[in-house]
């Protein structure tokens, strides 16, 4: 295993639901009230000028010299952020092709400061 991995924490509660949300490297853990999503940060950085800017650029969210890479979404919507990481990380079969106008609010929301 490659050591930019995410490894998931020793100290996180051992009932935490985690989400692998791409197939071949995870080496960041998109950390919600509910659920970890564990993610690859150059899929993001591709996907826009925004994450690209949080997590490599001089911000709090930015990789960490030492241990493991968690950024916290302590306000985002554990399904929409999932149906949104699942599109950005080629899911696609994952995303249902219907969502309800209740569910497409709810993905919508957090990304509007992330395009």
């Amino acid at each position: 295993m490659s050591t930019n991995a995410y490894q998931p924490s020793t100290t996180a509660p051992p009932t935490r639901n985690v989400v692998r949300v791409d197939k071949y490297l995870c080496d960041l853990c998109l950390r919600t009230p509910e659920k970890d999503f564990l993610v690859c940060s150059n899929t993001l950085r591709r996907s826009s000028k925004a994450w690209n800017a949080m997590l490599f650029g001089k911000f709090a969210e930015a990789r960490p010299v030492q241990g493991e890479w968690t950024v916290s979404l302590p306000e985002d919507n554990p399904a929409a952020l999932l149906v949104v990481l699942d599109m950005i990380h080629g899911n696609h079969e994952q995303v249902s092709p219907r969502p309800s106008l209740d569910e497409m609010y709810e993905i919508l929301r957090p990304t509007k400061n992330t395009t």
